[in-house]
């Protein structure tokens, strides 16, 4: 066998060298200091895999397994370090059982006050669980997103072992945000950004994060689309993710600053001209049938939750 020669996959999909392909799919180790070495060193491993999956196509999925195996590996750690017990206690015969991996994920996120990423630890705790117990030899390739869901499990790793008093701190924040977002719930609002306005129809999302007490805030903003030029099935549209170190609210709206340090604000709008353009835009949507509306929003749902968990890995994490 030619252990060296590329898969001829990525010859059409325009990837012509190994450093462009690695450029694309590896996903590196990116952790804080409170990550144990052991799972630095694990996901080491990892990174391996996706680079040689280049000459072996099947290595995308191997390299999505190890990194289920490290996650599972930092629950257990984390469980250690906040003194939960791995095992259930003593049946009647005096036997003792391992505790199953949901049943620990629940424990730790309960213990570290972060039942609101239960959802997100008990899909990969699923995906997990299909992958171990194959009733076939199967593979996802680049259809099953390795390198958005490694960069989304590397993040669960990453927020499993912050300080108690940064998660404190974040719970906090998130409860801010989300009280102050209520006010603009179904308000047709204006984005000012890059010296430009948007005319935004929802704040869809947001995440935040806080690490070595500096909270950070990720808002999703749907802007009306000109349906009068081009079909919704034409639109390959995502939504505006606004990256922000601080959030400040009053009185019909928001003011923020960016990462790069660019002020943004975000206010109700009761101009007539604006309201009409909405209403162009929610009649046109209307005429679309409801498959295209569908595969739509679907799409936009998907692409803004893997842009909120690449934007986490990206700039939340040292390397």
């Amino acid at each position: 066998m030619n252990y060296t020669e590329p898969v001829s996959f990525w010859e059409a999909s325009n990837l012509k060298t190994h450093q462009e392909f690695i450029d694309m799919y590896v996903v590196e180790g990116k952790f804080h200091k409170k990550v144990p070495k052991d799972i630095k060193d694990a996901f080491a491993t990892v990174s391996y895999l996706l680079a040689f999956a280049y000459y072996r196509y099947e290595f995308l999925d191997e390299a999505k397994t190890k990194t289920l195996m490290v996650l599972e590996m930092a629950i257990k750690l984390r469980a250690k370090e906040l003194q939960i017990s791995l095992d259930n206690p003593p049946n009647k015969k005096g036997g003792v059982r391992n505790k199953n991996l949901g049943k620990l994920v629940d424990e730790v996120l309960e213990e570290l006050e972060l039942d609101f990423y239960k959802q997100s630890f008990h899909r990969a705790r699923d995906i997990r669980n299909r992958i171990v117990h194959p009733s076939e030899h199967t593979f996802m390739g680049v259809a099953g997103l390795p390198k958005q869901n490694l960069q989304l499990f590397v993040n669960l790793i990453n927020i499993l072992f912050l300080a108690k008093e940064d998660i404190k701190s974040m719970n906090a924040h998130r409860a801010k945000i989300s009280e102050g977002l209520k006010a603009f719930n179904k308000k047709l609002l204006v984005l000012e950004k890059d010296e430009k306005r948007y005319l935004v129809y929802k704040i869809s999302d947001f995440k935040t994060l806080t690490i070595n007490t500096r909270s950070i805030t990720l808002l999703v903003c749907l802007p009306v689309l000109n349906l009068s030029e081009r079909k919704l099935e034409d639109c390959s549209f995502k939504a505006i993710t606004l990256e922000l170190c601080s959030v400040e609210f009053y009185e019909n709206g928001i003011s923020g600053i960016t990462f790069s340090g660019e002020a943004i604000k975000i206010r109700i709008t009761k101009d007539e001209r604006n309201i009409d353009t909405l209403k162009s835009f929610k009649e046109a949507y209307e005429k679309e049938d409801q498959n295209t509306q569908f595969l739509y929003n679907d799409q936009l749902g998907r692409s803004t939750d893997w842009k909120l968990q690449e934007i986490l890995y990206n700039t939340c994490w040292s390397s």
